[in-house]
């Protein structure tokens, strides 16, 4: 997932496998990638957690760049945005009938929405995104691209591997987040050694003595996400349990299996469902400490639910009984009389077919310049789907290998898009970052080539074969960043949880972190 953080700190960016092919690939390739084959060796497998908060970030470093060039670019910057402003008002005689105040902050509001202007200009140089701001002992805190220009801060853990390091890690946070909220009320605040030795913290190094930092909207708020690991058939769990719906569900509720991801006798999973307005689902999760509450709540994007499920349940001839024994084997409906596999291999299927399923529902309704991140809604897969393929069973994955357009038709038929091999699997343009240029553009791959791709060992969905496919989409290839003995061969799917949660504050940040590292170790549990 992630490398431990330090000065030299950075995600891991691999290229996928087949990274010297070109965009037609899918046609000339003559080999296949090898099978992998489920290994049950324990293995150590981490969690990480990012932390988004709104405050704005600048560099004023005069060895970075002259004070003289940073105030010309401000007022030159000020200046062309009110410009732009004034001629909105200007052009749109509805305005005239509201207040100056109102007129110009619905103005700028609407410019923003439409990209046409940014953030109003602040003193200082924009960081980049993953510039580190300064070092503590198991994260960092680093700058993250504004979604309305220019930079904002974030804080990105190393991969944790035991409850006390989420604890410690978490307090240490929080501890710094309270200290800049007392200057929540300033215009500013310069990151200089006073601030950091008011800290009192050990391990933290200051990356520089210059930045200044803009409390946007007062006191900083956080939006939380975490990256991990999963077997096929756990993230299965996770899926069968954001598609619970009772008393609406044709088939029954799936409590043994969530009962298995628990562990014996609880159930930190309580019933997920929509609020009255349909705005959100929830999981409660039971954390053990003495220190904060003894529950924690995710709230994740309604995208999550995997709508789609239930058709592929259908498709399958797959239902939720009760028991192990009364599940049917679906193995002979895809490969003919004779086949079959075992409970844990046709979750894993269901897993990434519902995954990619999701993939395409989502691309299909996204609305014209969208950013092509946005296809993964709250599940991003870092690993690509060529690797996440090689998690099935070996069996599955000869078959499939065999015969790739089945494996395609058994995703779009799922999708509810059965024969649409040929159309785009974005059907309008996106909108991605050229430098500082805001470029739009379409993407070409159609959705049979995509699956095709995965199963041949090359997944086309890469930045690396079109400029528009956002960088974040399986930017880990086929790393899953697993630390395992050489007698290990287990490979995890590693996805990233976005939008879980919309903000939290700085009292609730151990208590969140703490419950999504024991929901990962529910879901882990055999």
């Amino acid at each position: 997932m992630f490398s431990p953080a330090s000065p030299t700190y950075k995600k891991e960016q691999k290229a996928p496998r087949g990274k010297h092919l070109p965009a037609n690939a899918i046609q000339k390739m003559a080999c296949h990638p090898p099978m992998s084959v489920p290994n049950q060796t324990p293995i150590q497998r981490k969690i990480g957690f990012e932390l988004e908060g709104q405050w704005n970030v600048r560099d004023l470093n005069p060895d970075h760049v002259s004070q003289e060039f940073l105030e010309e670019e401000f007022t030159k910057n000020t200046q062309a945005r009110e410009s732009k402003i004034d001629d909105y008002i200007a052009s749109n005689p509805h305005l005239h009938k509201m207040g100056a105040t109102a007129a110009r902050g619905m103005a700028e509001l609407t410019l923003m929405q439409k990209n046409e202007i940014h953030e109003a200009p602040l003193r200082g140089a924009n960081l980049a995104k993953k510039d580190p701001i300064f070092f503590g002992r198991d994260f960092i805190l680093e700058a993250d691209n504004s979604p309305s220009g220019g930079s904002n801060i974030e804080f990105v853990t190393s991969p944790l591997d035991t409850k006390s390091e989420v604890d410690r890690t978490a307090k240490e946070i929080q501890k710094i987040v309270a200290e800049m909220n007392r200057y929540r009320a300033k215009d500013h605040l310069d990151l200089n050694d006073r601030f950091f030795q008011q800290l009192n913290v050990e391990g933290h190094v200051p990356a520089s003595r210059h930045f200044r930092l803009y409390p946007l909207q007062g006191e900083l708020s956080l939006q939380p996400q975490f990256t991990c690991g999963f077997k096929l058939h756990e993230l299965f769990k996770v899926i069968q349990y954001l598609n619970k719906n009772e008393g609406k569900s044709s088939h029954p509720t799936p409590r043994k299996l969530v009962s298995a991801a628990t562990g014996e006798g609880t159930d930190p999973l309580q019933d997920l469902q929509r609020s009255h307005e349909g705005a959100t689902k929830f999981i409660r999760m039971d954390i053990d400490t003495t220190d904060s509450m003894d529950s924690s709540m995710l709230v994740p994007d309604i995208e999550w639910a995997f709508p789609q499920l239930r058709n592929l349940h259908e498709l399958l001839n797959f239902g939720f009984q009760e028991s192990d024994s009364d599940q049917v084997d679906f193995s002979f409906k895809l490969f003919g009389k004779g086949a079959s596999s075992s409970m844990i291999e046709q979750q894993a299927l269901i897993a990434l077919v519902s995954l990619i399923v999701t993939y395409l529902i989502r691309a299909e309704n996204l609305p014209e310049n969208a950013n092509a991140k946005a296809i993964a809604g709250g599940l991003l897969c870092r690993t690509n789907f060529a690797h996440n393929f090689t998690l099935l069973s070996p069996a599955y994955q000869e078959r499939f290998i065999a015969h790739p357009s089945s494996f395609a038709e058994l995703c779009l038929k799922a999708a509810g898009m059965e024969g649409q091999e040929e159309k785009p699997l974005y059907p309008h343009n996106v909108r991605y970052m050229k430098g500082e240029e805001a470029v739009f553009a379409p993407i070409r791959l159609t959705r049979g080539k995509w699956l095709e791709s995965i199963v041949g060992g090359t997944d086309l969905l890469n930045h690396q074969f079109e400029e528009a496919i956002h960088p974040s989409l399986g930017a880990l290839g086929d790393q899953d960043g697993i630390e395992r003995s050489a007698s290990a061969s287990e490979h995890l799917l590693v996805a990233e949880f976005r939008r879980i949660q919309a903000t939290i504050f700085e009292p609730e940040i151990v208590k969140t972190l703490l419950g999504y590292f024991n929901f990962y170790e529910k879901i882990r549990k055999k």
